[in-house]
């Protein structure tokens, strides 16, 4: 392999340039099926909702979540929201009532530059403040105050697909129960926060996007419109990154081509002119035909080396800790089953190798072999024939004997 990288030094910016692009190409394939992922998840399940709690609230959406809050969860909704006119403009010069037009006319609290760690923060609290509202509506004795669960989009035709609008909270009726509700004891409203800390992480997530549809359907936003769009942004992305992955693929064989063409041809000059240099001992050494081979077949092999296994030995490694990665963070809990599936390729990989490599050391003698029969059946064909040797021409001779 030392030897090797010898006449790889001339090839060393093809070789960096096609990691790079084998680079990209990995990142490329393990974005595809996370993004078909995203659409699936906050797309269709989600109705195109991102965020864990909202970017905007109204005056009583604040208020209904100051109540159902912890002293902590207070102080994270005041870090977080501002409150604005509806009719002004957020950071990338959108006018708020342009996404809900119930805002318009009116004060809103809308989140704004909040850091990423406080937003992950809030998204938790937020998710533990939903089922606290779900765990008190439950509690309440109020016959009407259980089921509001209903649409507010009553008039909206039903859809077949399990989306959030069938589950959406009517918030005018929750806020109609909110003096009732800050009449409650504080020790009920501390129990139904402890009952909610008790469900899963992913529960609490998926109810709070309920909860923030609510919200936005509060304000008039458009659910379908959010919904198309999420999944339409989504889709262009992936159509852009598979087509720079086909891009990359292109260039990469491109170059593993030309950079296997250049090493055997590196490689061939190399080794006519050790052989042309021999002297008769070391002619000696090695048969005519091990010599063929090494200067065909050897060859040949290298340049395959040189153009697959740059690809295997950067490609496969980038992909499989890149795999890895996005995994254990999808589902940590899991962790075990890729150690286990990670063992077993690799002893597979080893048993392989030791394997296979008896069996390639003899087929190289084979095919030395067979070189030095083809060799002396080639060579000797003239002289054969010259004396009439030929087995073919012997047994015409005796036929046309026979026949006389």
């Amino acid at each position: 392999m030392t030897k090797l990288s010898h006449y790889l030094k001339p090839f060393l910016p093809s070789i960096l340039v096609i990691v790079a692009l084998l680079f990209a190409q990995s990142i490329s394939e393990l974005l595809l099926p996370n993004l078909m992922g995203e659409i699936v998840n906050v797309g269709i399940q989600q109705g195109g909702i991102e965020e864990g709690s909202p970017r905007v609230l109204s005056q009583d959406g604040m208020r209904l979540l100051h109540l159902i809050m912890d002293d902590d969860g207070r102080d994270l909704l005041d870090q977080c929201y501002t409150l604005v006119d509806g009719d002004s403009t957020d950071a990338k010069g959108h006018s708020y009532s342009d996404t809900w037009p119930d805002a318009a006319g009116v004060q809103v609290y809308a989140q704004i530059n909040v850091p990423s760690d406080t937003l992950a923060q809030l998204d938790d609290a937020y998710g533990v403040a939903t089922w606290t509202l779900l765990n008190l509506m439950k509690s309440l004795p109020v016959a009407g105050s259980q089921a509001n669960l209903a649409t507010t989009d009553q008039d909206r035709p039903p859809t077949d697909r399990e989306s959030l609008d069938n589950q959406a909270l009517d918030m005018a009726s929750v806020y109609a129960i909110l003096p009732m509700l800050e009449s409650l004891p504080q020790e009920q409203i501390d129990q139904a926060r402890t009952e909610a800390q008790n469900n899963s992480e992913r529960v609490r997530s998926q109810s709070a996007i309920m909860l923030t549809s609510s919200f936005y359907r509060e304000l008039g936003a458009d659910m379908t419109k959010m919904e198309m769009s999420y999944i339409t942004r989504v889709g262009l992305i992936m159509i852009a990154v598979a087509v720079a992955t086909g891009l990359a693929t292109v260039l990469i064989n491109f170059l593993n081509t030309r950079l296997g063409t250049g090493v055997s041809r590196t490689l061939r000059t190399a080794v006519f002119s050790k052989v042309a240099s021999f002297s008769h001992t070391e002619f000696d050494r090695f048969s005519t035909a091990s010599l063929i081979t090494r200067s065909t077949n050897d060859v040949m092999m290298m340049q395959r080396f040189v153009s697959m296994g740059l690809r295997t030995f950067a490609h496969a490694p980038i992909l499989g800790i890149g795999a890895t990665i996005m995994a254990v963070n999808k589902s940590a809990s899991m962790s075990w089953v890729i150690v286990l599936a990670v063992v077993l390729i690799l002893s597979g990989v080893i048993l392989q190798i030791s394997i296979l490599t008896p069996k390639f050391q003899l087929i190289q003698e084979l095919t030395d072999k067979l070189n030095l029969v083809a060799r002396e059946k080639l060579t000797g064909l003239m002289v054969i024939r010259a004396f009439n040797r030929d087995v073919s021409t012997r047994a015409y001779s005796n036929a046309n004997i026979r026949s006389r």
